[in-house]
């Protein structure tokens, strides 16, 4: 299905947040989906996941584990906490605002998020 829908004139981009979240079934139709379209540029799968919440039996684990078996590239990229000064800067480009003028906000953003970056 995806080769059809898709082609290099034509990308696909499939992003999936928080697929900690995702059954056993729902994994192992993505996996069947993706090993289904590998070697085709024209698709991009984007999964994310927050690895705090992942034990060493949790199926997210071995969804990653079957694809690569199965030939299909990954790569993980690991997306730290970020601090205060980096939070005021995000802040201030999002509300278009001095950095000055948006600290307190800044710090009550940071003080929820513990500088996630999602």
């Amino acid at each position: 299905f995806a080769r059809i829908i898709s082609s290099r004139s034509r990308p696909i981009v499939l992003h999936l947040d928080d697929i900690q979240h995702a059954d056993q079934y729902s994994l192992d139709l993505l996996r069947r989906i993706l090993s289904d379209i590998k070697g085709y540029s024209s698709i991009l799968f984007v999964g994310s996941f927050r690895s705090n919440e992942l034990s060493e039996e949790h199926p997210v684990n071995g969804f990653t584990t079957k694809l690569e078996r199965n030939g299909t590239p990954i790569s993980n990229i690991h997306l730290g906490g970020i601090d205060l000064a980096s939070v005021t800067a995000l802040v201030s480009n999002s509300l278009r605002i001095v950095p000055r003028y948006c600290k307190d906000l800044s710090r009550e953003v940071y003080r929820r998020t513990d500088g996630n970056p999602l």
